[in-house]
């Protein structure tokens, strides 16, 4: 979405609006000041008892405020060079969006990746240990923290439970859709398995 949006701006730049603008710079420090403070949490908590999914909660808040961060930036900057009658100031906000994708896209790769053995509980062969972490990387934005994967074979059938929490704001049809997204999409990758997506709000006690 974030880098459908930016491809549009890009083939058909808008002049930056102050008073939006400045709405939206206030709302990206607000949400760089809380997740700042959730990041030294979690980062805290990861020191005083290591666990693979508060380590990957830690790099999820301090993403988002790298992100936020960058956005207030970008329109900072877009803005000084329109002021200044720059026109192409338009171009820099959309350049920018398209970087935040890639970089959302490789840092929630590689959190799933450095997770997912830990996560996991090893029964799976690797190649399709690939297959699911390709699929949650891809839905890094429909879930809020990944906590644990189980799976069992029964003759040709592979059984995956996933254990994942959503944002708490969500209403239950919204979490519903994403776990029905999730769950086509793995199904889809592998072929003769059944996904249960499990919404749990604690690591997996092991």
């Amino acid at each position: 979405m974030i880098m459908k949006d930016a491809v549009g701006r890009l083939f058909h730049p808008e002049e930056v609006r102050m008073g939006a603008a400045a709405l939206y710079v206030c709302i990206s420090l607000l949400s760089a000041a809380i997740n700042f403070i959730l990041w030294k949490k979690a980062h805290r908590i990861h020191h005083e008892a290591p666990s693979p999914s508060i380590h990957s909660q830690a790099h999820v808040f301090l993403e988002k405020v790298i992100t936020s961060v960058v956005i207030v930036l970008s329109l900072g900057i877009s803005i000084l060079l329109e002021e200044h009658g720059y026109k192409w100031g338009a171009y820099i906000d959309p350049l920018i969006s398209m970087g935040l994708a890639f970089f959302i896209l490789f840092s929630a790769y590689n959190i799933i990746k450095k997770s997912m053995y830990e996560l996991l509980d090893g029964t799976l062969e690797e190649s399709l240990q690939i297959l699911i972490m390709r699929e949650l990387t891809r839905n890094f934005m429909e879930f809020k923290e990944l906590h644990g994967i189980r799976s069992h074979r029964v003759g040709d059938i592979i059984f995956i439970e996933i254990f994942m929490d959503f944002e708490d704001e969500l209403s239950m049809k919204d979490v519903h859709k994403k776990i029905k997204k999730i769950k086509n999409d793995i199904e889809t990758r592998i072929k003769g398995s059944q996904v249960m997506i499990i919404p749990i709000d604690e690591p997996l006690k092991r």
